[in-house]
């Protein structure tokens, strides 16, 4: 990734990004001095600080929300995007499955 330019890089980022980037034609693109995590231009997760921000569609969103460790996606949160603290995602499994779920939302078209 390039040089950074503005946002210092969160703790959990090598543990995001080292997920991320195992789903098929997944890169890595800084945005708003932000890492995010797109196939092609279509963006499906971002950093922001600690908070991993997860496409979703908004008939899906309510359902997420339901758990209180998510919350609306700043700036996204009105397209169905969630947002979780990555410290309250329970292990590596889950965070897989998480992005995975956002993954399949634009990779699954390529």
């Amino acid at each position: 990734m390039p040089k950074r330019s503005t946002q210092p890089l969160p703790e959990s980022y090598p543990r995001v990004k080292a997920a991320a980037l195992d789903f098929a034609g997944v890169e890595e693109v800084e945005t708003w001095g932000r890492p995010t995590f797109r196939v092609g231009k279509e963006l499906f997760a971002a950093m922001h600080g600690e908070l991993l921000i997860l496409r979703s569609r908004p008939d899906d969103q309510e359902q997420r929300l339901a758990d209180p460790r998510f919350q609306v996606a700043p700036y996204w949160g009105h397209n169905g995007w969630v947002a979780i603290d990555i410290s309250k995602v329970r292990s590596d499994s889950e965070l897989t499955d998480l992005l995975n779920a956002a993954w399949q939302l634009v990779g699954a078209k390529s």
